[in-house]
């Protein structure tokens, strides 16, 4: 089973859908029953990361990648993908609990398109929740009986 799961990690195309059904590391926990759940957080972050190109979403480096809350934890922020984006060391460390939109646009780096794709990051598409609910069951059944007849 643990080699399903990487095959899958190789597929962008399904770690696409995986980051479009799974909001946060409990999904992926909850759903991923081919992996560890240390598997399946690292699995989660990597996919976040790669929805930004491997690049900080603020300044685009590609130099000491972490996940980044816009709206931090203390300030009532979540795990959820949509709070959480693809950030560098610095970027992450200068932000700190700042107001992501304020803080970015005080950086010399600034760029308008990167601003709107973060916003769009935060705005999921709500019509896809159905879709997505439906796919989550057919999933857990399918891995369901491949556990059941291993």
């Amino acid at each position: 089973m643990k080699l399903l799961a990487l095959r899958w990690l190789n597929n962008s195309e399904l770690l696409g859908l995986l980051l479009q059904i799974f909001s946060s590391p409990d999904d992926y926990l909850f759903n991923l029953h081919t992996c560890s759940p240390g598997e399946a957080k690292k699995i989660w972050k990597l996919s976040i990361k790669e929805s930004f190109d491997n690049k900080c979403a603020y300044c685009g480096s590609r130099e000491s990648l972490t996940l980044d809350h816009l709206v931090p934890r203390y300030s009532g922020g979540t795990n959820e993908i949509t709070n959480l984006v693809c950030a560098c060391f610095l970027c992450n460390r200068d932000k700190a609990h700042d107001e992501w939109q304020q803080w970015y646009q005080r950086q010399d780096f600034y760029d308008p398109f990167k601003e709107e794709r973060i916003l769009k990051w935060q705005k999921p598409n709500k019509s896809n929740y159905e879709d997505r609910a439906g796919v989550i069951l057919t999933r857990n059944n399918f891995i369901y009986k491949k556990l059941k007849h291993s």
